[in-house]
């Protein structure tokens, strides 16, 4: 009756490419929690495994509405979108996917910059502000 603990199952199953048995505990998590993101992703991605590629559509369609940032999930509703024909759809998400890799990357080194210093300015006889 826990969700976490059925993606998890999932998970184990997806990895072990257990279709039938992630399909099983990836729709007991979304029973109990409809707008489990990771839930959506985990069954989306085996669908299209499993060879049910246009059933995985709507679960990722409903992964990227709840998370637009994800990358996974647009990652993943593009694969979908190819393998059922979607090929406009396709480009889109994989576009979108890009797009915000690109800023995920761009926020990281600005973080990694603001821990370890600008380790590409000149040094100076005098201390940074």
């Amino acid at each position: 009756a826990d969700p976490a603990s059925e993606y998890e199952l999932g998970e184990m199953a997806r990895t072990a490419r257990v279709w039938n048995d992630a399909l099983e505990h990836f729709g007991r998590a979304l029973r109990s929690e409809p707008d489990f993101p990771a839930a959506l992703i985990g069954l989306g991605k085996s669908l299209v495994s499993a060879g049910r590629a246009p059933e995985a559509v709507a679960p990722l369609e409903k992964a990227v509405r709840l998370e637009p940032d994800s990358l996974v999930a647009h990652y993943q509703l593009s694969f979908a979108y190819r393998r059922v024909g979607r090929e406009t759809e396709a480009r889109k998400e994989l576009a979108l996917y890009r797009e915000l890799h690109e800023k995920q990357q761009q926020a990281s080194l600005a973080i990694r910059t603001g821990f370890n210093g600008d380790i590409s300015s000149p040094q100076t006889a005098e201390p940074p502000e």
